[in-house]
C-alpha cells in the first residue's frame, strides 16, 4: 500500500511538472530550412541550409561539442527518401566557446542564431514533388534551466532548374 501511494504521488508530481506554464510549452528555438535549388540528377550533391533562431537568454550546444559535456546538436538525413547524407554537416556560424562551471569544461554553444550546411546526395530514386528531410536533435538551455532534448523534423522543397 505504501509503495502504491509513493508511485501515485510520483506520477502526480511528474504530471504537474509537465504542465508547468512556461516550461513544457516553451519553444525558444525556431528552425527553418531553405529549398534545394539546381539541376538534380543521380549522384548530384547539394547543400541544404538549416537555420535556427534562438530567443534571447537561451542557447544550444554546437555540433562540434566534444563528448563528456552537454548534449551536442546532431543533424541527420533520415532514411526512406530520395536523398542521403553526403558528408558531415558544418556550422556556418562558428560557436561561442565559454567555460561552464556545471560541466567543469569549455563548452561550444550558439546564442541568438545557428546556421548549418548539410551536404546531401540525390540517389536517383525520384518522385513527383520530391523534398529533402533533415532532422535536428538539440537541447536548449538558459542560465538556470535545460529543456529536454527534442528533434526538429524539417522538410525542404526541391526546386530543379532546367539543364
Amino acid at each position: 500500500m505504501k509503495t502504491a501511494f509513493i508511485y501515485t504521488a510520483a506520477v502526480v508530481a511528474l504530471g504537474a511538472c509537465s504542465q508547468t506554464p512556461g516550461v513544457a510549452t516553451q519553444t525558444p528555438v525556431h528552425w527553418s530550412i531553405a529549398p534545394v535549388r539546381g539541376a538534380i540528377s543521380n549522384g548530384t550533391v547539394s547543400t541544404v541550409r538549416v537555420d535556427g533562431t534562438i530567443q534571447a537568454g537561451w542557447h544550444i550546444y554546437a555540433i562540434s561539442q566534444p563528448p563528456g559535456g552537454p548534449y551536442a546538436t546532431r543533424i541527420s538525413v533520415p532514411d526512406g527518401q530520395s536523398f542521403v547524407a553526403a558528408g558531415s554537416p558544418s556550422a556556418v556560424l562558428p560557436p561561442h566557446v565559454a567555460f561552464d562551471s556545471a560541466f567543469k569544461m569549455n563548452v561550444q554553444l550558439h546564442e541568438k542564431a545557428a546556421s548549418f550546411d548539410v551536404p546531401v546526395r540525390f540517389t536517383g530514386k525520384s518522385a513527383a514533388g520530391d523534398s529533402v528531410h533533415v532532422n535536428v536533435r538539440y537541447q536548449v538551455c538558459n542560465a538556470s534551466l535545460c529543456l529536454p532534448p527534442q528533434t526538429a523534423k524539417l522538410v525542404a522543397a526541391v526546386v530543379p532548374t532546367a539543364r
